[in-house]
């Protein structure tokens, strides 16, 4: 993904191709007023951790800023607010990841 960590490699490979096609689509797209960013979320209390072994959690959580895993709300205030209010931003990889 945008930061390395331990994971299958066709996972690592798609989430730098997405950062890719992000930034060319921002380009591409952009003459027509169309803006284009992705939000790239760190592990979320509802996605990936259900699965993951607790000592694995407890690993993320240590080297994590906010020291806690992140709520689907959070994510989706980002996404609503470049819905919403973002007029010039655009090709931008937001890294939402609570300082991973």
């Amino acid at each position: 993904g945008v930061k390395p960590v331990p994971a299958p490699v066709h996972y690592a490979a798609s989430k730098g191709a997405l950062g890719a096609m992000t930034r060319a689509m921002a380009k591409e797209l952009g003459e027509h007023k169309i803006r284009v960013n992705m939000v790239a979320p760190g592990i979320m209390e509802d996605g990936i951790s259900k699965t993951l072994v607790d000592s694995l959690m407890q690993e993320y959580v240590k080297h994590c800023g906010l020291k806690r895993v992140g709520k689907l709300s959070e994510i989706a205030s980002i996404v609503a607010w470049f819905a919403q209010h973002n007029t010039y931003v655009t090709g931008q990889i937001i890294l939402a990841d609570g300082g991973l």
